[in-house]
C-alpha cells in the first residue's frame, strides 16, 4: 500500500485500470476498496478486474468521497466480492455509472445469485432514470436485458456520460 500511496500522491490520476493487480498492506493482506479510493481523489473512471477488493463495511462504502468519479467498472468478479457493501456505495453515489460483470468461469451460490437478483429486480421495479442504473451481469440472471433497456432510457433522456 505504501508504494501505491507514493505513486498516487500527486492526486492527478483521472483514469485508472487495475488488471489482475493486488494492492496489499505491510502484512500482505488485501487493502479495502475505500483505501484505494482514498488515494485517488480525482479519479473519473476506474476499472478493476480479476482481483477485486471489497469495501470493509457498509459505512465505509457510504462515507467515501469520490467527487469527480463518473464511471466505476468491475470485471471478472467472483463471489468473494461483497456486493452488499457495494450497493451502499451505489446508493450514496447514484450519479456514478457502475458496471459489474461476474466471472462466467466460476459459479455463484444460489444465495449470492438471489441477493444479486433481488437488487436488480428492485432497480427495475423502481424504473427510475434520474441516475444511470447500474449494469450487472452474471450467470443465471433472470431477464438479463432489463437493466440494459433501463440504461438505454437513461441515455435517451440524459445523453452519454
Amino acid at each position: 500500500m505504501d508504494e501505491f500511496k507514493e505513486l498516487s500522491s500527486s492526486g492527478t490520476f483521472e483514469f485508472v485500470h487495475f488488471s489482475n493487480i493486488a494492492i496489499t498492506d505491510n502484512n500482505d493482506e488485501h487493502v479495502s476498496m475505500e483505501s484505494i479510493l482514498q488515494c485517488l481523489p480525482n479519479v473519473k473512471k476506474l476499472y478493476i478486474d480479476e482481483i477485486i477488493p471489497s469495501f470493509s463495511s457498509p459505512e465505509a462504502a457510504s462515507n467515501i468521497t469520490v467527487a469527480k468519479m463518473e464511471s466505476f467498472e468491475i470485471y471478472l468478479i467472483r463471489e468473494s466480492f461483497n456486493f452488499h457493501t457495494f450497493t451502499e456505495f451505489i446508493k450514496v453515489h447514484p450519479s456514478i455509472h457502475c458496471q459489474l460483470l461476474y466471472n462466467v468461469h466460476f459459479d455463484l451460490t444460489p444465495k449470492y445469485i438471489q441477493h444479486l437478483q433481488q437488487y436488480i429486480d428492485k432497480v427495475i421495479a423502481d424504473n427510475s432514470i434520474q441516475y444511470p442504473p447500474p449494469l450487472i451481469y452474471f450467470n443465471g440472471q433472470k431477464s438479463p436485458g432489463a437493466l440494459d433497456r433501463l440504461y438505454a432510457l437513461y441515455i435517451e433522456q440524459h445523453g452519454e456520460q
